[in-house]
């Protein structure tokens, strides 16, 4: 859930105004934010704790794995970043770009992670925790989204980018590439684990979501 969410932290530099256009933003002025980026995810993280404190996870334990894993969630920022060269511009030419919906992000990026889940044969035994996981989600997306909105709502302008099944596809491939692989998605599950969440001791072998 944590590394795909992740593309919430490109996605939301634009200024999502649902069902209509905006001119395009230009690079230059969404930089400031593009590179303010990268250190969003842990401070939002942070705000979202109470939801890792419901599921009766120690979150200062589990903080610290996260932490370990920062140059893994740099990775698959930059090769979501890398994914949309075009988002905006790098002349002083724009186009008018359709804003994407955050929520239908949110509930697509939802419904691949269960998907993959149910593959690996463990949905049934997390259905309780992904409840907390979707709530963290949705957590995360507005703080990411206020930290990251600026820019492009102070130019009004949005990013050019794809439908939203290519956004989670490339997510799904940048997570992988950053390199979330099942390994590591194994060690932070048993870190959850070790940080109180004793139900998962059985899931975390047989997480493989890729």
């Amino acid at each position: 859930m944590l590394a795909l969410s992740v593309l919430f932290i490109v996605i939301t530099n634009a200024n999502i105004v649902i069902g209509q256009e905006q001119q395009q933003c230009l690079c230059s002025e969404i930089q400031p934010c593009l590179d303010k980026s990268p250190n969003v995810g842990m401070p939002c993280a942070d705000e979202c704790q109470e939801h890792f404190g419901s599921a009766g996870v120690n979150y200062g334990l589990f903080r610290k794995c996260i932490a370990a894993r920062s140059p893994e969630f740099t990775a698959t920022v930059q090769c979501l970043r890398d994914s949309f060269p075009d988002a905006c511009s790098n002349t002083d030419e724009r186009v008018m770009v359709q804003q994407s919906d955050p929520i239908e992000l949110e509930l697509a990026i939802a419904n691949s992670i269960e998907t993959r889940l149910g593959n690996s044969g463990v949905l049934e035994d997390v259905q309780g925790i992904m409840e907390h996981g979707k709530r963290f989600l949705k957590c995360f997306r507005a703080c990411i989204q206020h930290e990251t909105f600026k820019c492009a709502r102070d130019n009004n302008c949005g990013l050019a980018l794809p439908d939203t099944n290519t956004l989670v596809n490339t997510g799904i491939d940048c997570a992988l590439k950053g390199g979330f692989n099942n390994e590591v998605i194994q060690s932070l599950c048993s870190c959850m684990v070790s940080s109180g969440l004793d139900s998962l001791a059985s899931v975390c072998p047989r997480l493989n979501l890729y």
